[in-house]
This record gives structure tokens, sequence and C-alpha cells, in this order.
């Protein structure tokens, strides 16, 4: 499968009072998975990934690692020094295969 990661199209007032950036996964040319990510409230060297979502027939597969690598380069780019997320508890396999450590408070990598 040919896998492609790409910003959605922001409408003109979408996203524009929290700088939330929706990035989606296609595989050949369908959609497979789509990552939100987002500035944090009270931190501004770090960004927070709100939502991971992977076509569950293809979970597994790597889309869920491309959508968090391409999250990391939004983040950086945006100069974030953290990048943080809170997912259910079943899912700490991935996140530590992806280089975040678990906290308190969810998970967290430096960037």
């Amino acid at each position: 499968m040919k896998l492609e990661i790409r910003p959605a199209e922001q409408g003109s007032d979408a996203g524009s009072h929290t700088h939330r950036t929706t990035l989606l996964a296609y595989g050949d040319g369908l959609p497979v998975g789509q990552l939100i990510l987002e500035p944090a409230l009270n931190a501004p060297a770090e960004g927070v990934i709100r939502l991971i979502d992977v076509d569950p027939a293809l979970r597994g597969g790597g889309i869920g690692s491309a959508l968090v690598s391409a999250a990391e380069a939004q983040a950086r780019q945006a100069g974030w020094q953290v990048l943080s997320a809170i997912p259910p508890a079943a899912t700490a396999h991935f996140w530590e295969a992806n280089g975040f450590a678990a906290s308190a408070l969810g998970w967290h990598k430096s960037l």
C-alpha cells in the first residue's frame, strides 16, 4: 500500500484560535487514518495529540506510527519541545514503540 500523510484542508475560520492541525493518512488514495494535533493550553512549548485513529482493518501496519512521525515534524516546525498524548491505557505498547514515556498525565516525548 502506498501511504501518504498530509494536512487536512482548513476552512477560513477552522482552527483559527487553537492552531489545530488535522493530519490525514491515505493508503492508495483512500482515507485510512487521522491525527489531531494542537498546542497545549498551559504549556507554550508543548503540543498535544488529541486524537489518533486508524481503520481497524489496517491497524498494526505502521499507519499510526507514520501519523505520529508527521505530528512530530509539525511540532518541531511549530517550535514545540515536547509532544504529549492522553490515549487509552490499552495503547501503551504503541506509544512506547514510538518513543513516548508514560507519566501521571499520559504519554510524553521530548523533541
